[in-house]
């Protein structure tokens, strides 16, 4: 875990000329503190809830209320339903339309040309909408 840690070290560590091991301590801080969230939603917290609707009114935050989402489905809602398709989005458009066709071909180790052509049509025109589309249902589920 601490190896996701390091891009964001790295970028920072060359943007703020802070130390490696303060940047560390405080991104580390980071992630267990909001992981504290995620815990205290099953017991302390568990009537804290966000995004509510009742009654017609909508509340970004409602202590005890019936509906709506605790924090640890607030992160699993952000990471499974929108980060997850937007990164593999993003992957394949990147794939498929900015890295050069030979480079795509290395990396996907396919010497046949027709069976080439016929990945990078799918990762050019087959996959994002298909990614598109399970976005879309799984926002409206």
């Amino acid at each position: 875990a601490i190896s996701l840690l390091e891009p964001m070290v790295a970028y920072l560590v060359e943007r703020t000329k802070v130390s490696r091991a303060w940047v560390t301590f405080w991104l580390a801080f980071s992630c267990w503190f909001v992981g504290l969230g995620t815990v205290f939603s099953f017991n302390i917290w568990k009537e804290a809830k966000f995004f509510v609707n009742e009654g017609g009114m909508f509340h970004l935050y409602q202590w005890g209320a019936a509906g709506g989402l605790d924090f640890f489905g607030v992160i699993d809602f952000f990471t499974s339903r929108i980060m997850l398709p937007l990164g593999g989005l993003c992957f394949v458009v990147f794939a498929g339309w900015v890295m050069g066709r030979e480079t795509v071909r290395d990396e996907l180790s396919i010497r046949s040309p027709v069976l080439f052509a016929l990945s990078l049509f799918l990762m050019r025109y087959v996959a994002p909408i298909g990614i598109l589309v399970v976005f879309a249902a799984q926002l409206w589920k």
